[in-house]
């Protein structure tokens, strides 16, 4: 009885096979004879002596080794006369002087952080971030006032003709039109916008410059003749 023996090459890890390249490597290996660790994914600044590892090259740290040692000593982040402190994971803090905050101390305690905001309706506090005497307050539409206290008039150009009365909204208006008119107020340019007249049953109609879908609102039952 003969036995035939079949010599296979040996590698670190292979499973071999009749290919041109013959190792099918285990998970966490590479390359063509399998002997080249897998770092870990994610890893930008590092290498691996076993799978999945990451170990920093130098000047770099985190688990990632993506976090710049050298950000403190050449980039000088922080600012005002803070001053920069290296952590052991590779993150930086600044140490704000006093008077000063933020992630860079780059932000001023001043007029909007010592108080709380006095701008009402929504307005936003400006103070230059810090470096304005006095703060002012930026309204959102449909507001005035030195500290968004007022609603605008937005029926003060009288835009509803024809003896429709005008309802101020919040950065709107609406025209309640009197019986026997409805429609779209005129997109001309005069003051007084005018109303397409048509025959219409006696119901009051409303119309909104935010319904701009239809131009007969509430109504669209004609008078009979």
């Amino acid at each position: 009885h003969t036995h035939t023996h079949t010599q296979h090459n040996t590698y670190l890890n292979p499973y071999c096979n009749p290919n041109p390249n013959p190792c099918l490597c285990d998970p966490g290996w590479g390359g063509q004879h399998c002997d080249h660790c897998v770092p870990m994914p994610g890893c930008v600044h590092g290498s691996c002596q076993q799978p999945w590892q990451c170990s920093c090259d130098e000047g770099w740290a985190g688990r990632f080794c993506d976090k710049d040692l050298s950000v403190c000593s050449q980039q000088h982040p922080c600012q005002n006369g803070a001053s920069c402190v290296m952590e052991d994971n590779g993150d930086y803090t600044c140490l704000c002087p006093e008077g000063f905050h933020g992630r860079h101390c780059q932000l001023k305690a001043g007029p909007c952080h010592k108080k709380r905001s006095p701008c009402k309706n929504g307005g936003q506090c400006d103070d230059d971030n810090g470096f304005a005497a006095e703060l002012m307050c930026r309204c959102l539409a449909g507001f005035m006032g030195p500290r968004c206290e007022t609603n605008v008039d937005d029926c003060l150009m009288k835009p509803c003709g024809n003896g429709a009365t005008c309802l101020d909204g919040v950065n709107r208006f609406s025209c309640l039109c009197p019986a026997g008119f409805t429609g779209l107020p005129s997109r001309s340019s005069t003051s007084k916008v005018l109303l397409d007249a048509t025959a219409t049953a006696s119901i009051p109609a409303i119309w909104s410059p935010e319904d701009k879908s239809t131009a007969t609102i509430n109504t669209k039952k004609k008078i009979k003749k």
